[in-house]
Formats: C-alpha cells, sequence, structure tokens
C-alpha cells in the first residue's frame, strides 16, 4: 500500500495528463475532482468503446504515452473495478483527493484511491488500494478497509470497523464501532449494521441489518 507521501493527488501536482478506467458517471464525478487543466482519457473495454469519442481508448491497448500515465479506477462497482484495473496493462495508479475532502495526515492511503468532496477521514484510518471514499461518506478512527471497497455517499463508518476487500456499503448506510464485515459483502442503503457479519459476499439490509441473502461474488453493477 502507497504511503501519503508517494502517491499523487488532485491540485497542483497532479501530473497534466491522466486516465480514468471507466466512461460512465463515476468516472465524470471523479474528472470533476482534478484541476481544470488536466488533460483526461478514459479507457474502456472493447465491448463499451465509442470509436467517435476522440478521448476514449481501448483499455487492453492503449498507446504507449497513455500506458505510462498515472490511471485511477472510476466505477462504483467493486467487480467491475477490480476487472478494469486487472485488464490495465499499465502499473501507475495515482490516487485522487478532493481537496474539499478531509484525510487526517495519521491515515493511510492505498493506490488507485478517490476521495470524494465532503468525505472525512479522521485518525489513524486506513484505506487499501483502488478503493472509493464517496461524497461525504465518514471514516472515523482506526477503521481498516481493504481493497476495492466502495463507501456510498452519505455513508458513516465508526471506530474500530474492519471491512475487507470488495465490500460495498450503500447510501446513508453506517456500521457501528468495532463491527467486522467480511469480503464481498453489500451494505444495503440506509442500513445500520450493529454486529459483525462474518459470510462473504453477503447481501444485509434492514435497521438493524440482517443477512437477506448471498451473491455469487462481488457486487458487479451499481
Amino acid at each position: 500500500m502507497g504511503m501519503d507521501n508517494a502517491i499523487e493527488h488532485s491540485g497542483p501536482s497532479m501530473p497534466a495528463y491522466v486516465g480514468l478506467l471507466g466512461a460512465g458517471a463515476q468516472a465524470r464525478e471523479v474528472a470533476s475532482y482534478l484541476p481544470p487543466t488536466t488533460k483526461v482519457f478514459w479507457a474502456v473495454s472493447p465491448t463499451h468503446l465509442d470509436v467517435a469519442a476522440c478521448d476514449q481508448i481501448d483499455i487492453t491497448s492503449p498507446s504507449p504515452t497513455a500506458q505510462d500515465s498515472p490511471v485511477v479506477g472510476a466505477v462504483g462497482a467493486p467487480a467491475l473495478r477490480q476487472q478494469l484495473v486487472a485488464a490495465w496493462p499499465g502499473d501507475r495508479f495515482m490516487t485522487v483527493v478532493s481537496p474539499a475532502a478531509y484525510v487526517d495526515p495519521s491515515c493511510e492511503i492505498g493506490d488507485g484511491v478517490v476521495i470524494a468532496p465532503g468525505a472525512i477521514l479522521t485518525v489513524n484510518v486506513v484505506v487499501g488500494d483502488h478503493c472509493q471514499v464517496n461524497v461525504g461518506a465518514t471514516l472515523s478512527h482506526d477503521a481498516n478497509l481493504g481493497s476495492f471497497v466502495t463507501i456510498g455517499p452519505g455513508a458513516h463508518i465508526a471506530g474500530r470497523v474492519r471491512l475487507g476487500d470488495g465490500v460495498f456499503v450503500g447510501v446513508g448506510a453506517s456500521i457501528s464501532n468495532d463491527v467486522s464485515i467480511a469480503s464481498g459483502v453489500v451494505v444495503g442503503a440506509g442500513a445500520i449494521v450493529l454486529a459483525d457479519v462474518a459470510t462473504p459476499n453477503a447481501v444485509v439490509a434492514g435497521v438493524p441489518a440482517s443477512v437477506v441473502k448471498v451473491r455469487d461474488g462481488w457486487l458487479d453493477v451499481v
């Protein structure tokens, strides 16, 4: 995992040419967090490539210039983000932190992370590679996120919570102190999680949250 002094944030030090893995609404949001002078290309799978869009490229065959540029996964679903990262032949992943977010200096932030406006990360939060922390979400002290986690807008993650790889937390959901969530779990919008969720790929919903079903894998569509 990259440390704060080894990652590239949005701001004056952001490279002039960067790539977004994806071209949907989430990617447009991420693009809006970048300095206005940043030139962006959008890398998508061949089946979704819009040949009329001059700034889109085939994710499997970028030019040498594009392949050497920093990129970030810019889709909301953890499984799809993992697929796009795996498909990208380059190895330079940037972290994008909106100037309107607060990240305490004690936090450890991985590579390929997006932190949106209004997000708050307090002391000693650890965020794994290729995570997304959306608008207005909060991560409290000592929370620990695995890789490819998505925290939805307005969600609240309390102190010492541990989220496994590929967890998706829906809009406005809350996870209480000291709770551990297994990999691939989906927390429904507005749910309040008060106890551990030990079953991988479970879907939990309600107040208090309970398991409603178990998926075959990580969430792949939002």
